[in-house]
């Protein structure tokens, strides 16, 4: 199994894993906050599971933790992680803004409500409208 997890983390382009997926980063968001130790969760068993290789969880990790979302400590190699098969983040936790978010996208019929609503206006999912628009449909949903 580990030759099948290294050969598609190199396999995949580095243009194709340094493109920011926000179904990426929240499943990461989502496995920190149920996890009891965020510092034991198996990244390549969740990113095989998922479809997804080790660079990309990698990458989207360090967006995470830039964005104020996870903290996160770097412990990365020789090659920082993103090039090879390894974990390069240490994850702590969420910061309040990551549990914010994450209270806001976790009902998966909203999530999709709210990439639909901002791809089809803007043409991508941006981050910042994304949480705007699962605030206004949670707004919705409690009637204020």
């Amino acid at each position: 199994m580990d030759n099948v997890c290294d050969s598609m983390a190199y396999s995949l382009t580095w243009e194709d894993a340094m493109k920011r997926d926000m179904d990426l980063a929240r499943m990461i968001l989502l496995k920190i906050e149920e996890s009891e130790d965020p510092e034991s969760i198996d990244w390549m068993e969740l990113s095989t599971a998922s479809g997804y290789v080790i660079r990309q969880v990698n990458y989207h990790l360090k967006l995470l933790q830039n964005a104020g979302l996870i903290d996160a400590k770097s412990i990365g190699g020789l090659d920082g992680g993103i090039l090879g098969g390894n974990i390069e983040w240490a994850v702590q936790g969420l910061t309040w803004n990551g549990h914010e978010f994450v209270e806001a996208a976790k009902n998966t019929t909203m999530w999709e409500n709210a990439k639909s609503i901002v791809i089809d206006k803007v043409g991508s999912p941006v981050f910042a409208f994304l949480l705007q628009v699962l605030l206004e449909l949670g707004r919705k949903q409690l009637g204020i």
